[in-house]
């Protein structure tokens, strides 16, 4: 009898460790799990701010079916926002302001110059100067806009994903 509590014994032995390194397996998995999770998520914010920026820019040039207003206050959300995503040497944060400002402006140039045409007292030397500030805001914007396609490439490049191998 003493054979058999000793087999006994073995197998419940052994049975624990086949359980407790499936368990380990199992736990391994999910922790790379929500790592991956978590790298989609960061990217999908940071990916947003991008995308926040370009639709700004689209509607400070009047190409949008929104109000720029709309855009602009979206676009504050993700500047806001941003402060917490990227590291501040790579120079994220003080590009978006820049970004801010100019489209700030040249929207607000937008509006003095409609005001100024709709006025019948309006100068036609103020609104052709609005005209021009404003095309250099948005000039503005355009270089910042660019400057954070680059400063934001090795946030949103899949080439550094885990597991992701491009097509070559």
């Amino acid at each position: 009898m003493s054979i058999d509590k000793e087999a006994i014994t073995l197998t419940l032995s052994i049975s624990a460790g086949i359980v407790s390194a499936a368990t380990f397996v199992v736990a391994l998995a999910q922790m790379k799990i929500a790592s991956a999770k978590t790298r989609l998520e960061l990217y999908n914010k940071r990916f947003n701010i991008y995308t926040c920026a370009l639709d700004y820019f689209q509607a400070a040039w009047g190409k949008s079916d929104n109000p720029a207003e709309t855009h602009q206050r979206e676009f504050i959300r993700c500047y806001r926002e941003s402060q917490f995503l990227f590291k501040d040497r790579d120079g994220v944060y003080e590009t978006l302001t820049n970004i801010k400002d100019a489209g700030a402006q040249a929207i607000g140039l937008e509006k003095m110059i409609h005001e100024l045409e709709s006025s019948l007292t309006g100068d036609p030397r103020m609104a052709a100067s609005c005209r021009e500030k404003r095309m250099e805001h948005l000039g503005s914007f355009e270089r910042s806009l660019m400057t954070l396609e680059k400063q934001l490439s090795k946030y949103i490049r899949f080439e550094r994903a885990s597991g992701w191998h491009p097509v070559k």
